[in-house]
């Protein structure tokens, strides 16, 4: 979940940015284009100016809150540490990764479901083969049996 939050977040600051741009060259084109206009109005060209900035205010805030999302996102260890960017991210980032980051355990902040999961099946490798040496050495199989056995049991792990 991680994962596919950050990449949400990505989009959403690749995208605020490429508005951004647009939306200060076409203010910067259309009030050049207003103001040259022969039936030129002020207050049209006021109200233009103040979308525009608005537009950009919130572009920038946008991508401010995506990218301290992602700086918090890589150390936080807990939920709680990420609620307050979560909401922030769901109101003015990204709805999916907001959500997603809201949805979140601790355990998937940390990383541990993973690092858990790898161990118990490193400890099940660890018991089979020490139980196949445990058969050679008691006689049960022979030293042929044991490396061919051996490497089934590596190879069904990996």
């Amino acid at each position: 979940m991680k994962k596919v939050a950050t990449i949400f977040i990505y989009v959403s600051i690749a995208l605020f940015s490429f508005l951004a741009v647009f939306s200060l060259i076409f203010s910067v084109i259309g009030t050049i284009y207003q103001v040259t206009n022969p039936y030129y109005d002020f207050i049209l060209t006021f109200g233009f100016i103040i979308y525009m900035v608005l537009l950009l205010v919130f572009c920038a805030i946008g991508i401010t809150v995506g990218a301290l999302t992602l700086k918090k996102l890589k150390i936080a260890k807990t939920k709680s540490e990420m609620f307050t960017l979560s909401v922030l991210c769901l109101i003015f980032c990204n709805v999916v990764s907001g959500i997603l980051l809201l949805c979140m355990e601790d355990k998937d902040f940390s990383g541990e479901a993973s690092e858990v999961k790898e161990e118990k099946n490193l400890n099940k490798l660890e018991e089979k083969l020490l139980k196949l040496e445990k058969m050679k050495n008691d006689g049960l199989i022979s030293q042929e049996e044991y490396v061919e056995l051996r490497k089934k049991v590596i190879d069904s792990e990996f």
